[in-house]
């Protein structure tokens, strides 16, 4: 196992290095919280859309209340594979030793992470809401410049994901007190270009691993396409067919950007403790 150390080294290429030196020591932490989320994302996708289905060929309020009943466990679910995952890397990187679990088999460090990305995921949703609903407002107002919320949004959601998300990784993992939130919004202070950089280089790593393995099984016959033009139910239901390969699709590049980011994430937060200045 090759931990990362803290020096002023071109910071893109940290990520990938790390995960390049040490496939065996990834796998070995990562695939049963990975198998297990890609089985949940098929079973809960399959059940979200079968129930939208149902809804939008007879809309009714118990319908409608099992789709957003399943979205709900289904984000509970996920957001705590995901922290576990996360996690393991960020010990992997900082050179740690994997702790041992304090409750039903997972760590106080991997709970803690867990919560804290709770936290910023009802942070985010709040914000969300709040630009739809100033989008709404302008539309009310035909605002000729109404695109310009989303983009604002978009923005925002990017460098709160930098300021907040980004760093959560090693500060539960190392640091055992203290709001996770705001010690994340401190160590990042200062570092909002570089993390934004890192974040945009593994975005499109992950893209186009999504895209390769997409036009892959688009070859071999595996992903029917989409149609074009068609009702919402009619492209629910093909997106139904096509759920399987997806679901490979979609948890391949997840794999690639989970580990790369929280990676890099590692190697900020390292240099940052070090007091190295960024490259």
């Amino acid at each position: 196992m090759t931990a990362l150390t803290p020096a002023p080294r071109a910071p893109l290429f940290f990520p990938f290095q790390f995960v390049s030196r040490n496939v065996a020591p990834i796998a070995r932490r990562i695939w049963l919280p990975c198998l297990v989320g890609a089985l949940s994302i098929y079973g809960f996708f399959s059940a979200y859309m079968w129930e939208l289905q149902a809804y939008l060929s007879n809309p009714q309020d118990s319908v409608g209340s099992r789709v957003l009943g399943i979205a709900a466990l289904a984000l509970l679910v996920l957001v705590f594979l995901h922290s576990l995952v996360v996690a393991r890397i960020a010990q992997l990187a900082l050179g740690l030793t994997a702790t041992k679990g304090d409750f039903l088999g997972v760590s106080r460090a991997e709970w803690r992470l867990y919560t804290a990305n709770l936290q910023f995921c009802i942070l985010v949703l709040f914000f969300v809401l709040a630009f739809f609903g100033l989008h709404a407002i302008t539309e009310r107002l035909n605002w000729p410049h109404g695109a310009v919320v989303h983009i604002v949004q978009g923005g925002f959601l990017f460098w709160l994901a930098a300021r907040l998300w980004f760093l959560l990784p090693p500060v539960c993992v190392t640091e055992t007190r203290g709001e996770v939130l705001l010690a994340a919004w401190r160590r990042s202070a200062g570092h909002f270009w570089r993390i934004a950089l890192l974040l945009v280089a593994v975005l499109l790593t992950a893209y186009l691993v999504q895209a390769g393995v997409g036009m892959t099984l688009h070859a071999v016959g595996l992903i029917a396409p989409l149609p074009t033009s068609a009702t919402l139910a009619e492209y629910v239901s093909s997106y139904r067919e096509n759920l399987l390969p997806m679901v490979v699709m979609t948890n391949i590049a997840y794999i690639v950007f989970v580990v790369l980011t929280a990676a890099a994430s590692a190697q900020v937060y390292a240099e940052e403790r070090a007091d190295v200045p960024p490259a």
